[in-house]
């Protein structure tokens, strides 16, 4: 295949978690990668035991000093003497051509909050290109819902988890109160008691009073949407990021979906310019890894 003017390295570290791996893996990396020169960008993700970084050569580089540069980058790797002792092996270094590369990868950067309002959007839309024949989002991780107790409110309140928990868990349920029987027939009925949406969990009753005064969950806690524990941690420039993987259908001219791709993202920019989110050389990256 033709060289695509890129590096991978691959390091293995059995059971380090996501964020073992970016520490003591990905980022060492990362530090000896910024110090070499011909290098147009880098991107990485680390998932639970393996460390990936991709290394984008200056596109005006030839056949000799690409191989230069990918001897510069295992001169370097080799000069890492702090990775942690039970890694698997060496980092594996290898050049990509275009036979390693069905499909295309297009890197964004920014904080989570404007990663999850735009990348999604695109996401959807890129499904819609013809041609394209799957589009997957990676480094994005899902949100879960905190219900975060104010330790003083709840001592005040004279209100423990244990009675939170009850409450919310007698509160969210659905259940079957038994059966209605007439001459004609007969009719199972079902008592739905479960939340609509997440902010209704704050209406909870936790106790009622006597006098009919009750402690309502929003009076000693707050909700608020975190990301969930990240498995996969990406990184476009050493900047926090995400990207979209996006499979082209065989047999259909990659070019042409390539100048679709390019169009639908041109449109884009100025939106997630707003949004904070940088996708400056993702056009560049579509054209060159698709010739």
């Amino acid at each position: 295949g033709v060289s695509m003017n890129q590096i991978v390295i691959v390091t293995k570290y059995p059971g380090a978690s996501a964020k073992d791996v970016e520490l003591n893996v990905t980022a060492k990396l990362e530090e000896k990668i910024a110090e070499i020169g011909n290098i147009k960008e880098s991107r990485s993700s680390s998932i639970e035991s393996v460390s990936r970084v991709t290394i984008f050569a200056d596109d005006d580089l030839n056949e000799l000093q690409f191989k230069d540069l990918l001897s510069d980058v295992q001169t370097e790797v080799d000069k890492i003497d702090d990775f942690p002792s039970d890694i698997e092996g060496q980092p594996i270094i290898t050049s990509v051509t275009t036979e390693d590369r069905p499909i295309m990868e297009v890197a964004f950067s920014g904080d989570y909050d404007h990663l999850k309002k735009t990348l999604h959007e695109i996401e959807n839309d890129l499904r819609k290109v013809s041609g394209v024949s799957n589009v997957t989002l990676v480094g994005l991780p899902d949100e879960e819902i905190h219900i975060e107790v104010d330790a003083q409110k709840a001592q005040d309140k004279e209100i423990d988890l244990n009675s939170i928990y009850f409450a919310i868990n007698t509160r969210n349920q659905v259940g079957t109160g038994g059966t209605l029987e007439s001459f004609l027939s007969q009719k199972k009925v079902v008592s739905f008691n479960k939340y609509e949406k997440a902010e209704d969990v704050l209406n909870t009753v936790i106790r009622m009073s006597p006098d009919g005064q009750g402690v309502y969950l929003s009076d000693v806690a707050e909700i608020n949407y975190r990301p969930k524990d990240e498995k996969l941690i990406v990184r476009n420039n050493g900047s926090r990021g995400a990207s979209i993987l996006v499979a082209i259908r065989s047999g259909v001219d990659q070019l042409k979906v390539s100048d679709k791709i390019k169009d639908l993202l041109k449109k884009q920019i100025t939106i997630v310019h707003i949004k904070r989110v940088n996708i400056s050389t993702i056009l560049t990256k579509i054209q060159t890894s698709l010739q």
